[in-house]
């Protein structure tokens, strides 16, 4: 019985085949470990603001990756967004203004959504002045917000976040939401911080309704978009307030939006995911 033979060109191509999807495997493990960015401390972002705020000249070779490091330092400390924004956004318009024309155009448009969403909230509110914002089921403060986020400055932009993946979308809805204290700080009473989640409920609901990829992440349980919002009367004890925050989620006037998910590397799955709930195949 004859033995299989193997010529040699075969053996090489299949030697260097596996030389060639080893090293392939290799470049892609250096390109992702690479991409996993260490992410800024909070003093290092206070730090990039400055140097923004202070800059002599302002062109985009000196702007543009200082702007980058400074949202992707918004998104790792989210949570602080209040104190960064202020930081951020506490300038003069015009030097402001230059500032986010020099920056690339992502972050630009990042920044100026920052900036026409801004919404400083009184430092001081009693229980007697939240009730009086959270009657009629808070009609003043829902108009007041859709006007913010209704504007085309805003609703022009907000496709920038499809260029962000979903965690650090997740964060960004978070940094927009947050209204602003301005210099004094967070709230000076109970009623104040119970004014401020308020606020923070009914301006991320108005988001979702103006962004297709915020109500993904909210299908998706990645962010909480909230049915009803509360004035809470800790010092007065008086009974809470609700504050109905349900929208119709989907309509079939989503669906081109959805449809042109399907080629984004990040909202694919989750847009043909909401596509099937809406027309469930048998």
């Amino acid at each position: 019985m004859k033995s299989k033979s193997t010529s040699f060109p075969a053996l090489a191509k299949r030697a260097f085949g596996g030389l060639f999807l080893v090293v392939a495997l290799l470049a892609s493990s250096a390109m992702a470990i690479a991409a996993e960015r260490v992410p800024y401390t909070y003093d290092q972002v206070i730090g990039f603001i400055t140097n923004l705020h202070i800059m002599k000249i302002v062109t985009s070779n000196t702007v543009a990756p200082l702007m980058a490091q400074i949202v992707d330092g918004l998104i790792d400390h989210h949570s602080f967004s209040v104190i960064l924004k202020d930081q951020l956004l506490h300038v003069r318009a015009s030097r402001l203004s230059k500032e986010m024309k020099a920056a690339d155009q992502v972050e630009e448009d990042l920044v100026r959504i920052l900036y026409h969403t801004r919404l400083i909230l009184p430092y001081y509110v009693t229980d007697a002045s939240l009730g009086r914002y959270a009657r009629k089921n808070g009609l003043y403060m829902k108009r007041h917000i859709a006007r913010i986020y209704g504007s085309r400055a805003v609703t022009s932009r907000l496709t920038v976040l499809e260029q962000y993946p979903p965690a650090d979308v997740a964060a960004l809805v978070e940094v927009i939401s947050n209204p602003d204290y301005g210099y004094a700080g967070y709230g000076a009473t109970w009623a104040s911080e119970s004014f401020f989640k308020l606020h923070y409920d009914i301006r991320i609901v108005e988001l979702a309704k103006r962004s297709i990829i915020v109500r993904l992440l909210g299908e998706e349980g990645m962010i909480t978009l909230p049915e009803t919002g509360y004035a809470v009367f800790r010092w007065s004890g008086a009974p809470s307030i609700p504050v109905d925050l349900r929208f119709t989620r989907w309509s079939f006037a989503d669906m081109d939006a959805l449809v042109a998910l399907l080629d984004n590397p990040y909202y694919a799955e989750m847009a043909r995911n909401q596509l099937r709930r809406m027309c469930p195949v048998d």
